[in-house]
């Protein structure tokens, strides 16, 4: 490195996080270091394009289902990623696999923390709403 401070663009992500019958809709990607993880719908903000704008289009891409955002539940931050988490409803669509999406699961977070290959912030989310059970009960507002 000779002393030179490596600089990483940043980027932000998006998440849906999406209930029905107290389980989370889940999905397995298959590709990048998170293969075969367990995972939540979830992309790139593109360029002039809000975050809840991306969050409508990612839970399109990948799962089939039009939602509406009903809040933002989290946002998180590690350079150079800053991260988005939206409470969606599902307003329409079929449910489907898309693209890189191996398989679509509904699993409830005590599920998801039981399982071995969860993508990290997921493993935050449900350990959250396990353990502070308002957190849990405000996404079902």
């Amino acid at each position: 490195m000779n002393g030179e401070i490596t600089k990483h663009k940043s980027f932000t992500i998006v998440s849906g996080l999406i209930l029905k019958n107290n389980k989370l809709l889940c999905i397995i990607q298959d590709k990048d270091i998170y293969k075969d993880h367990i995972w939540v719908p979830s992309g790139h903000l593109e360029p002039n394009e809000t975050p809840e704008e991306a969050v409508v289009r990612e839970v399109k891409e990948e799962t089939g289902l039009d939602v509406k955002v009903k809040k933002l539940i989290m946002r998180v931050e590690f350079n150079p990623m800053r991260g988005y988490f939206y409470f969606c409803d599902i307003i329409g669509g079929k449910l489907s696999t898309k693209g890189e999406i191996k398989k679509i699961l509904w699993l409830s977070f005590d599920e998801i923390l039981k399982s071995k290959k969860v993508h990290p912030l997921l493993t935050a989310v449900a350990s959250f709403s396990i353990n502070h059970p308002e957190f849990y009960n405000g996404l079902n507002r």
